[in-house]
């Protein structure tokens, strides 16, 4: 289950990247997961800081499907 958290977290900062839609980012410098993961059903609730020109608190939603092996994460402004 770790291995898919950690999947998770990755496609959770592939979902900024596509958000922020600029490009020249630094995933570990630029996106941070600061705060309380909540865990809502099969829902997770992933708390992220995006620094780049200024800090912006960013919601971001995800989900492990295990039979897949599968990840799903959106940003959520």
């Amino acid at each position: 289950m770790f291995q898919e958290f950690l999947t998770l977290i990755w496609s959770a900062k592939e979902a900024i990247f596509k958000w922020y839609g600029k490009g020249e980012l630094d995933f570990k410098k630029h996106m941070k997961l600061e705060g309380s993961i909540n865990l809502d059903g099969d829902w997770i609730g992933l708390p992220f800081v995006f620094d780049k020109e200024r800090p912006v608190h960013l919601g971001v939603a995800g989900r492990i499907f295990e039979e897949q092996s599968l990840t799903l994460a959106w940003v959520l402004t």
